[in-house]
């Protein structure tokens, strides 16, 4: 048992390892230290996959338990070309994404419990800060397609932080028919290279 657990931790860290190598070409060199994956030439796709807590349809998230806030997703962003003025400090991305969620419906309080499914197109920037960390924004439509008794489509934005991979975001939805703003926190993996 204990070598499986020595297997593993060697196996994690060769992996995490192998995601701090880009085979891009450097665009622009940084005057000082190594380049950036925000040097490079950017990957066209970066997929995402990530967990979900929701709060959507309850007026209290105290009612039910944790696990019945939690979803899933997967998406991806795609590159833009921008200016070379940029090169070395953000990029640019279309979003994609697939997500699945709780909300609840009806009387009494919480109601009854459905998974909907979502679609999230959007537009955003990727760009670094220091202490390894890489931030997140963005905003699009959220559009919901599957087992809802609420508003079906929404503007939402999204904020979040990427270290060494792992991505924490908060996404704030609003909707032309109802008075509240969603609230979803998401935690999950990029598919990014790691260069610092």
């Amino acid at each position: 048992m204990r070598y499986i657990k020595q297997v593993i931790l060697i196996l994690l860290l060769v992996f995490l390892m192998a995601q701090c190598q880009s085979n891009k070409n450097v665009v622009k060199q940084p005057v000082m230290g190594e380049p950036t994956e925000f040097h490079r030439e950017p990957a066209k796709f970066i997929p995402i996959v990530y967990g979900n807590y929701s709060n959507r349809g309850l007026d209290d998230p105290d009612d039910v338990a944790f696990v019945d806030h939690l979803g899933m997703g997967f998406g991806t962003l795609i590159n833009v070309s921008m200016g070379q003025q940029w090169t070395g400090h953000k990029f640019l991305y279309y979003y994609l994404d697939m997500e699945t969620d709780t909300e609840y419906y009806g009387y009494p309080n919480p109601g009854d419990k459905n998974y909907a499914m979502a679609f999230n197109p959007g537009i955003y920037m990727r760009s670094h800060l220091p202490f390894w960390l890489k931030v997140r924004y963005g905003t699009g439509l959220h559009l919901r397609f599957y087992n809802t008794d609420y508003d079906r489509w929404g503007i939402y934005g999204e904020f979040g932080l990427e270290l060494y991979n792992i991505t924490y975001s908060v996404v704030f939805t609003g909707y032309p028919g109802q008075g509240d703003v969603d609230t979803r926190y998401r935690l999950g993996y990029i598919f990014a290279p790691i260069n610092f």
